[in-house]
């Protein structure tokens, strides 16, 4: 009996000892739910922030991208109106040319216009039996040239667009013929031609005005006490002053 006894308390304060053993393990989850809670917390920051990064680069990326749209699209305007001014310089006869455009005499070729010797330009505008209009034609495209204030010392490709496309419409106004040229090619061979025959006769006046100088040093000698000009001076001063106003067909050439 007394075995038993004593063995009852005992039975009783291990199952009371069990029970106080297994409370801990009953805590845990409350733990590892403020830790989880806590690390989604942390998680959810970094995405913020990550959000608001991405975000801010977007819009750069779009602020970017808006300007180098804004820069190619001023690009392509630019190269537009280039080519527009271009094909207006080309085909600015058009509205002008009463609807002859399908008919327009084009350009001859460089071969042509070359090799067809003195008179190729008259030639190829129709005119070897109209000699008299194409005189007319020419001299008054070169008396415009002198009017608008072309620079002779500039080759024609070098002078400016506006400058040429008001020589030609001057020149189909008082010329009508010349309309059915496409381009104005014609009136823009006779302009060449005037700054070609320019050159020439500035050239011809610096060189005759060198060899006058240098002639005056030469025969200084040759004057007499009372300073009247000797026969041999007279004669090389009349040698010096030829008609330079001689105009040559120089079509085909550069300008």
């Amino acid at each position: 009996m007394a075995n038993k006894e004593n063995s009852q308390p005992t039975a009783k304060a291990n199952a009371s000892g069990s029970a106080k053993l297994m409370k801990p393990t009953g805590g845990t989850p409350k733990t590892a739910g403020k830790t989880n809670n806590t690390t989604k917390q942390v998680l959810a920051d970094q995405n913020a922030e990550l959000a608001g990064k991405i975000k801010e680069l977007e819009a750069r990326l779009a602020r970017e991208n808006a300007a180098r749209a804004v820069a190619e699209r001023a690009v392509q305007e630019a190269d537009a109106a280039k080519r527009a001014a271009e094909e207006n310089i080309k085909n600015m006869t058009r509205s002008d040319h009463d609807g002859q455009t399908d008919k327009l005499i084009p350009w001859p070729t460089t071969a042509n216009m070359r090799d067809d010797g003195r008179g190729r330009l008259m030639r190829a505008m129709g005119l070897e039996d109209a000699r008299n209009q194409y005189i007319s034609i020419q001299g008054d495209v070169h008396l415009l040239c002198a009017q608008v204030g072309l620079d002779f010392r500039t080759k024609y490709v070098h002078q400016p667009a506006e400058v040429l496309s008001k020589i030609f419409k001057l020149a189909r106004r008082e010329h009508p013929y010349l309309k059915q040229f496409q381009n104005d090619w014609a009136t823009a061979e006779i302009t060449k031609q005037y700054l070609q025959n320019k050159r020439k006769q500035s050239n011809h006046k610096r060189k005759a005005q060198g060899e006058g100088n240098s002639s005056r040093c030469k025969t200084h000698s040759h004057f007499d006490v009372s300073g009247s000009e000797s026969e041999e001076e007279a004669k090389s001063s009349e040698h010096g002053s030829g008609d330079e106003n001689n105009e040559e067909d120089n079509t085909g050439k550069s300008g």
